[in-house]
């Protein structure tokens, strides 16, 4: 790996749902500074494996591990203080707050644990400004005044990542930040998600769109119906049998 620094385990984790294992025992560890991706045919269960990292749900069996630490009795609130942020595949704003207030929102979660209190408590100048800070870096300071569920799915999937980085995270878990986009606003997301990585920050994408995969991502880990197929460099992953068999199955291989 090239990098060395583990920031991330994910280590033998399972989720069931009744009969359902939606994940079986997917186990993989993630590089301080890495841009890693995680794809799968529709219902494969990335979607489930990021709500088991960020602490939205718990897993069946298995743990997280970051920066060394067993995290995976922690709640989603008490991992984003610890520095993991994330975006949603459907976009969640605060509809009728503005871009900035959602921001603030965010910004303010890190100490207090009622959303409404946060944005009060933090409404201040000082906090502002660090806050427009974060809208210049995604491209949304100018906008800051509009009523977040205004904006075109551009801007809001900038949203989300504006309101990941208020958390002040080492890693952001990217759902599908893709999605739904033109091919300039494509370009245009890739390099902010660049210019995190140079700050600092690992990143972990889920996408369907393999070319920002192959572009963006070190490595790739590929799941399909809940286990691990496949990882390793994007080449290496796209050339790998089981993985073209569940994109396209076997008669194509």
């Amino acid at each position: 790996m090239e990098h060395d620094k583990k920031i991330l385990e994910v280590c033998n984790i399972t989720k069931q749902f009744g009969g359902l294992k939606a994940l079986n025992g997917i186990d993989f560890s993630i590089g301080d500074g890495e841009i890693f991706g995680i794809v799968g045919p529709n219902g494969a269960g990335k979607t489930t494996l990021f709500n088991i990292i960020s602490g939205v749900l718990k897993p069946t069996n298995g743990s997280i591990i970051y920066k060394h630490k067993n995290i995976t009795k922690l709640g989603a609130y008490k991992r984003a203080r610890l520095g993991i942020g994330r975006t949603f595949q459907v976009v969640r704003p605060f509809a009728h707050l503005s871009v900035e207030e959602n921001v603030l929102a965010a910004y303010g979660i890190r100490f207090y644990y009622n959303p409404l209190t946060s944005f009060l408590k933090y409404n201040t100048d000082k906090h502002k400004k660090n806050v427009d800070d974060i809208l210049k870096m995604v491209g949304l300071y100018e906008l800051k005044d509009r009523v977040s569920n205004e904006l075109p799915l551009g801007f809001q999937r900038r949203l989300e990542i504006a309101r990941a980085l208020a958390v002040n995270p080492k890693i952001i878990l990217l759902d599908e930040s893709f999605s739904g986009l033109s091919f300039s606003e494509i370009e245009s997301i890739k390099k902010l998600v660049v210019d995190l990585n140079k700050r600092g920050i690992t990143i972990i994408i889920i996408e369907h769109n393999m070319p920002v995969i192959m572009e963006l991502c070190q490595r790739v880990l590929v799941i399909n119906y809940g286990k691990k197929i496949a990882l390793g460099s994007p080449e290496d992953v796209v050339n790998n049998r089981e993985v073209i068999e569940a994109y396209l199955g076997k008669k194509y291989n």
